[in-house]
């Protein structure tokens, strides 16, 4: 059986802590299949249940299991011979996006471009001939049959198996695939589960594994760090700053911001994260969306050098909290209707107006108030 080091069993064990959504340091059964995905195994449904001692549907969805029982089975699968039948339909139902059984044959023929042993265009075609429908999909069970009876194939096919386990290969495969001009769908990939609840992933083909890390510690934040003090905030009438500055280690404020200008340098999708699971935490009061997402974008896009260099490294490390000053009694959203007006006065302005409802306003280091310089 295999043996890990010291090392890769520390990295298996942080990785493990990412899907624990109760914070008891336990997984549930039908987590444990995604865990080994994750880790770079890719084993079937049937091999997992049957190291798991064949439970029930029930208990697949309610047993926890902690990760020194965990490991002994992560070993198994890793012993497990590589390259059988399983291991290639396993591979291909990766990209079965209908779950019928099929896959696009373009989609197909990009995949076995992306495998670590490459295979020419002819040994594609070779593969590929007969094997599509009138519809350009393949029925990939048949295919598997197939290709290991072909012997030019060798073992060139043995990569398949990487595909679905090991997150560099398919973040090749994927990235081909949002540049073929003959696809237009993405590409679906394991999910920690389907959705039972709100605050489930379920399958969401936009997001990619490393923005599910991503929401795991998202969410272990609010768990651990928000949800425990919102009464107290609530009765105090605003959060702590600590709060904050945990937000900014944790690399949850200015995602969108880029990284040059001090800022996380992230995806819209990253930041989506961070907006739905404040959501589902059902604990609105850190104001971390107005502040990373309207307010220091404007100083990102149109602050000078200096303030850029002084607001925003600061911003994003929870220190300096961000406000708009947007609203006022006559005016919300209709920002025509702003009545607040600012007036230059030698190397200073002077602003006059009414500004209500500033989110973050009661704790903000620094203000951005909308007016006018015109009439």
């Amino acid at each position: 059986m295999t043996e890990f080091s010291a090392d890769q069993i520390e990295d298996f064990k942080e990785a493990f802590g990412l899907f624990d959504r109760v914070g008891d340091s336990q997984v549930a059964f039908n987590q444990v299949a995604d865990i080994m995905r994750a880790l770079g195994q890719n084993p079937t449904n049937k091999d997992v249940t049957k190291i798991l001692g064949n439970p029930s549907a029930d208990d697949m969805a309610n047993k926890r299991i902690n990760f020194d029982a965990f490991l002994p089975m992560l070993k198994e699968v890793d012993s497990q011979p590589k390259g059988t039948y399983d291991d290639y339909v396993e591979g291909l139902r990766v990209f079965d996006k209908e779950g019928n059984g099929t896959v696009m044959g373009a989609e197909l023929r990009i995949v076995l471009s992306t495998l670590g042993e490459k295979m020419t265009e002819a040994e594609i075609e070779a593969l590929m001939a007969g094997q599509e429908d009138e519809n350009g999909s393949v029925h990939y069970e048949a295919f598997v049959k197939h290709i290991m009876s072909v012997k030019m194939f060798k073992s060139g096919f043995i990569g398949l198996r990487n595909v679905s386990g090991r997150r560099q290969v398919l973040s090749a495969a994927t990235a081909r695939l949002h540049q073929s001009q003959h696809l237009r769908q993405p590409v679906p990939r394991p999910e920690p589960s389907s959705a039972k609840n709100l605050t489930d992933i379920g399958t969401r083909r936009i997001f990619s594994e490393d923005h599910d890390i991503f929401r795991e510690s998202v969410r272990r934040f609010y768990q651990d760090e928000v949800i425990p003090h919102h009464k107290e905030w609530e009765k105090a009438g605003q959060v702590s700053r600590e709060v904050w500055e945990k937000a900014g280690e944790q690399g949850m404020l200015n995602v969108l911001v880029p990284e040059e200008n001090g800022g996380i340098g992230g995806d819209v999708y990253s930041a989506a994260v961070t907006w739905e699971e404040q959501m589902y935490s059902n604990c609105t009061g850190p104001g971390f969306a107005l502040h990373s997402d309207i307010a220091v974008p404007y100083i990102s896009n149109y602050g000078s050098k200096e303030q850029i260099e002084r607001f925003i490294p600061e911003a994003t490390a929870g220190r300096c909290i961000c406000a708009i000053a947007m609203t006022e009694p006559g005016a919300g959203s209709d920002l025509q209707g702003v009545r607040t007006n600012a007036k230059k006065d030698g190397s200073d302005w002077i602003l006059n107006g009414n500004k209500v409802f500033i989110t973050n306003g009661w704790m903000a280091d620094l203000v951005l108030v909308v007016g006018r310089d015109k009439p």
